[in-house]
């Protein structure tokens, strides 16, 4: 579960840095593998999940639906974050800052990317196809729309090295590949759209430590 837990972690960071963007709603289908024998157990488990980022300026929100199995929302309003876990563990919840989320994930400043002309339509956007080495010389291919621009320099997918949105990728972390195609795009979300941070009734606060460490 720990292995599980951050890879979906490093998966709802990528939405904490569209904070300041335009506002909108990005739903993406997913699957998962692994080689891990357990982790591989799990992912077939989660098959059909579904990943869901709003935004507007100055708040997020990613959601992982994994139906009755496990859901997780992360949401970023201002510094402050807001994580909700909720499924066959219970409901938990964890009160954070969007600079302590990143320091203990971490954002790869040595990373490097390689922007490329190929192109793909991916829901009705014409993306862009961008190659993404990390420090150990992991690589992740993004396929990127300009369309969908971000306000602040630095912001976005790959620690803002993509100059855009991605609307399909994959990230292999602790033994988990997740690759995400956008199934829907929309370029305003209702006013009724809560970014609230506060712990709801009926959820056991945790540390990202306890968190972490939940067996499944």
């Amino acid at each position: 579960m720990r292995k599980l837990f951050f890879a979906l972690t490093a998966v709802l960071l990528a939405g904490l840095t569209l904070a300041q963007s335009e506002e909108g709603k990005i739903v993406y289908a997913v699957e998962m593998s692994s080689d891990d024998p357990q982790m591989s157990i799990a992912a077939q488990m989660m098959s059909g999940s579904k990943f869901e980022l709003t935004f507007r300026k100055g708040a997020t929100m990613a959601k992982m639906d994994m139906g009755a199995m496990m859901s997780m929302t992360t949401t970023v309003n201002g510094e402050d974050v807001l994580i909700l876990m909720g499924g066959m563990m219970g409901n938990k919840a964890v009160k954070t800052t969007k600079s302590e989320l990143i320091d203990k994930e971490g954002a790869d400043m040595d990373a490097t990317v390689e922007l490329l002309d190929e192109t793909k339509d991916v829901v009705g956007y014409t993306c862009k196809k961008a190659i993404v080495t990390d420090s150990d010389d992991n690589q992740i291919e993004y396929w990127y729309t300009e369309k969908l621009k971000l306000t602040v320099e630095g912001q976005g997918n790959a620690n803002g090295l993509i100059p855009g949105i991605a609307l399909a990728f994959s990230i292999d972390k602790r033994g988990m590949t997740m690759s995400y195609v956008a199934t829907s795009v929309e370029d305003k979300i209702s006013n009724e759209t809560n970014f609230e941070v506060s712990i709801p009734e009926g959820y056991e606060e945790m540390t990202m430590e306890e968190m972490g460490s939940l067996g499944m």
